[in-house]
């Protein structure tokens, strides 16, 4: 019997990811840096669908035969190929953030700083995101459907768990050094 792969539940660590990105703005009055940068961070990792969709038939076929050994071998080469598309696109993005938005925005410089940022904090959520995609299909290739709903299960509960920790947190900073008269 083929246990399940080895995977870190990505949707987590991505939800933690787009949770802290999106905490990153919340107070923003320029919502098209937040759509530009969200927009960059996730169209590296949508390439990942067209490899998703090559492996997960030949994942099938080789699960099908009873051939575990061709599985997990299939499983890390198709790993292996995404993350070398993920890392330098997420190290790309986080590097030239500055450059991009310069370029982007030159008509608003005030929004060049908090687009570098966001988009700083959103070049992680790439390699996350890939490799969310990427295991969700091969884990729907090896007949495993139920991982990646009980994944977005866990995914969801971090999700809301954070969201709250992180607007107490910030609600008792924010109110120890406003003043007294300005509420959020």
């Amino acid at each position: 019997h083929l246990k399940s792969p080895p995977f870190i539940r990505p949707a987590v660590a991505f939800t933690t990811v787009g949770t802290f990105s999106t905490a990153v703005i919340a107070d923003s009055s320029t919502p098209r840096s937040y759509f530009v940068s969200k927009l960059l961070y996730t169209v590296p990792p949508d390439t990942v669908l067209y490899v998703d969709g090559t492996v997960s038939a030949l994942l099938a076929a080789r699960y099908a035969s009873k051939d575990f050994a061709g599985v997990k071998n299939q499983i890390n080469i198709s790993m292996r190929f995404v993350m070398v598309l993920a890392f330098p696109c997420a190290v790309g993005l986080g590097v030239l953030a500055k450059p991009i938005f310069t370029l982007l925005f030159s008509s608003q410089p005030e929004t060049i700083d908090l687009a570098t940022t966001m988009m700083w904090a959103g070049a992680i959520a790439v390699i996350f995101y890939a490799m969310s995609t990427l295991s969700n299909g091969l884990l729907q290739g090896i007949n495993r459907l139920i991982v990646p709903v009980i994944n977005a299960i866990i995914a969801i509960v971090a999700h809301v768990i954070l969201l709250v920790v992180l607007m107490l947190v910030f609600k008792y900073l924010f109110s120890r050094c406003l003043p007294s008269g300005l509420y959020i």
